[in-house]
């Protein structure tokens, strides 16, 4: 059942689905062009996840929530609506994932509610300004008129096409609110400040980053380790890991949803 919930930031309504289970609660952040309740659905319903307490969102001007013109939709934006979700809606310890630009949505989210977050897995996560080969640096460089008369139709009819977008991707960018996708991308190639590297590796709770093993080579797995931070590679997939195996991303975030239980429980018999 999809729930709803009214921004006092945004003055918009949030949706979202919550699959009901035990533990901490699994939030799941989508990147650029891509819904929580479309993407991520498989993996929650995957059997490593079963019993597990998750929710799935829509970032405003995507999917079934609702798409404001006077919205930013910069990362913090983001961050901030799914920030008051967190403290309004729910009173579990939460652990947040974010895929791709819901990356550093996700770790802003952290930052915000560290008293309530006991994790932050990332998968294919932007830390750094997106480089010139990202779907969000090429969106970058029109204007928000041209993109969102010229370029984004363009996008949509490319599907099939030599150099064509992902069929997959197609149908969730269809959802989208063409000025959300420009307003996120120019923030993508803007970056953070402090940067959203630097940021996740001063966050004080359990991390785990994901590879797929068709995105590598990474000089990032090495960089990430060096800080403490632990890479863990799902085999057979790239960028698409949610489509192109649901089952073995399941498997990932139900250890790393462990290993914080576990963590908790330590945590709280010692103190």
């Amino acid at each position: 059942m999809i729930q709803e919930f009214f921004s006092a930031s945004a003055q918009s309504t949030l949706r979202y689905r919550i699959i009901d289970g035990e533990g901490p609660l699994l939030i799941m952040i989508h990147g650029l062009g891509c819904t929580g309740l479309l993407d991520y659905s498989q993996a929650a319903l995957m059997p490593a996840l079963q019993g597990r307490k998750i929710a799935l969102i829509d970032l405003l001007g995507a999917g079934e929530s609702e798409k404001p013109l006077n919205f930013a939709y910069t990362v913090k934006a983001h961050a901030q609506v799914v920030s008051e979700l967190i403290q309004s809606r729910f009173c579990e310890p939460i652990i947040l994932y974010g895929h791709s630009l819901g990356g550093p949505i996700a770790l802003c989210a952290a930052e915000n509610c560290r008293d309530r977050v006991r994790g932050l897995i990332l998968s294919e996560a932007n830390l750094d300004p997106s480089p010139s080969d990202q779907p969000s640096y090429k969106t970058a460089r029109f204007s928000e008129t041209e993109f969102v008369e010229n370029e984004y139709p363009r996008l949509l009819d490319s599907v099939g096409k030599p150099q064509g977008i992902p069929p997959t991707w197609a149908v969730t960018l269809k959802t989208w609110l063409p000025e959300a996708v420009h307003r996120l991308s120019v923030d993508a190639v803007r970056g953070g400040t402090p940067s959203w590297r630097q940021r996740l590796y001063d966050l004080d709770c359990p991390k785990m980053f994901l590879f797929g093993a068709n995105s590598l080579p990474d000089p990032d797995i090495e960089e990430l380790e060096r800080k403490g931070i632990p890479v863990r590679i799902l085999s057979g997939v790239g960028h698409n890991m949610a489509y192109e195996d649901p089952s073995q991303l399941a498997g990932a975030l139900a250890d790393f949803m462990a290993a914080c239980l576990a963590a908790l429980i330590d945590k709280e018999g010692n103190g």
